[in-house]
């Protein structure tokens, strides 16, 4: 199972992710619900690493697993953090929703 965990601030803004496991659907390289989680993580993380207001400390010490973390974020910036963090929150439950034994 893959686990994931976000943490926002009051004010909506993505403060960090943590994900590991593995979701155990298919073997390795046909796993439809790794492949899509690790789509959404991705894309959240690489979103925020190219933005110029935003600092992100990222970590993936093994296959299976990734974590990041928003050290600081100015204020054109927070738009793009909330935003990133909605994303993520609709897109895993949606995946969770349709694969509830796979993601949590």
């Amino acid at each position: 199972m893959i686990e994931i965990s976000l943490v926002q601030s009051e004010d909506g803004q993505l403060r960090s992710c943590t994900a590991s496991g593995h979701a155990g659907y298919a073997t390795k390289g046909f796993d439809i619900v790794c492949a899509g989680i690790s789509s959404l993580l991705r894309t959240v993380q690489c979103l925020l690493e190219s933005d110029a207001g935003i600092s992100l400390v990222s970590d993936s010490p093994e296959p299976g697993s990734l974590a990041f973390q928003v050290q600081s974020c100015d204020g054109a910036s927070k738009a793009l953090s909330v935003h990133c963090c909605d994303f993520l929150r609709c897109g895993i439950k949606l995946v969770a929703d349709e694969y509830p034994n796979y993601v949590s």
